[in-house]
């Protein structure tokens, strides 16, 4: 028989989160290599080149900032983005998501998403207090 005084390990933990953050930044990689040629032709290449292998590395940035230094700041900027990240997945709609970079840009998204909603959780929300 189990002991029933042993505390159960939260289900939201710090490594979980940042795992599904870098996860998340692997995806988008891989999204914005998918669509690399199209954002050379309207943006030029050293803009493509920085949109595909720095910006998709903010977010697990942030997310360290959360669980290592307990920054309120990265917590909100992290959540504007996610908004900003949903409101474009809603914007290109699911109908364009069999489209290989996109799909993979939508499962970046997704675990986005969850790794925000990890931070309204009651072990999420004590990285922060």
């Amino acid at each position: 028989m189990s002991d029933l005084t042993t505390a159960a390990r939260p289900l939201v933990t710090e490594r979980l989160f940042e795992l599904t953050l870098l996860a998340a930044a692997l995806f988008e990689t891989a999204h914005l290599l998918g669509l690399f040629g199209r954002r050379a032709e309207v943006d030029g290449t050293p803009l493509a080149i920085a949109f595909t292998f720095g910006v998709p590395w903010l977010m697990p940035l942030l997310g360290l900032a959360i669980t290592r230094t307990g920054s309120v700041t990265a917590k909100w900027v992290l959540v504007v983005l996610g908004a900003i990240a949903l409101l474009t997945a809603v914007r290109v709609g699911p109908g364009r998501w069999n489209e290989p970079a996109i799909l993979l840009g939508a499962i970046a998204g997704v675990l986005q998403i969850a790794a925000i909603a990890m931070l309204f959780t009651p072990a999420g929300r004590r990285w922060t207090s």
